[in-house]
């Protein structure tokens, strides 16, 4: 809710344009709707646990590896399961649910942004900044400025 949120607001805070609008429901579509929550029925049990696990900041910190072991089947295995069911590897399920965290984190507190990259496990400051950039389409800090206004206080 909160991505759909953020996204709605970048939409209110930008100059209205058909492209904008079109931005505005490829990113809704790709980066709100969790690929958990698109799991279809046909989704092993241990897939759909090792997704909701993986939120948890010990198994995303670290990495593709943590969600191999709550999964509890073979790199290999997950890895297969992972793309044919998700369309995504566990390293990209687990960069978003990083990327996410630190979004939130960026949001909500005033922690140094190195912290915050430590936080999520990831190691290399610029792979970070890259997906970051990558997953929401702008800086850390402008990500930062303008999701710490006031909600009812209009960026202009």
């Amino acid at each position: 809710m909160e991505r759909a949120i953020n996204v709605a607001q970048d939409l209110a805070n930008s100059k209205p344009s058909l492209a904008r609008a079109e931005e505005f429901l490829l990113t809704l579509a790709n980066r709100v709707i969790d690929p958990v929550a698109r799991l279809n029925s046909a989704a092993p049990q241990w897939l759909i646990d090792a997704c909701q696990a993986a939120r948890d900041p010990d198994v995303f910190r670290a990495g593709a590896v943590g969600f191999v072991k709550v999964a509890g089947r073979s790199h290999e295995h997950v890895c297969r399961t992972c793309q044919e069911v998700m369309g995504i590897s566990p390293s990209t399920y687990i960069n978003r649910v990083r990327i996410e965290h630190a979004a939130s984190q960026l949001a909500r507190t005033p922690r140094p942004i190195p912290e915050i990259v430590s936080d999520c496990g990831i190691e290399n400051v610029s792979h970070f900044y890259r997906l970051f950039r990558s997953h929401y389409g702008t800086t850390t800090k402008a990500y930062r400025r303008r999701h710490q206004l006031n909600p009812f206080e209009r960026a202009d």
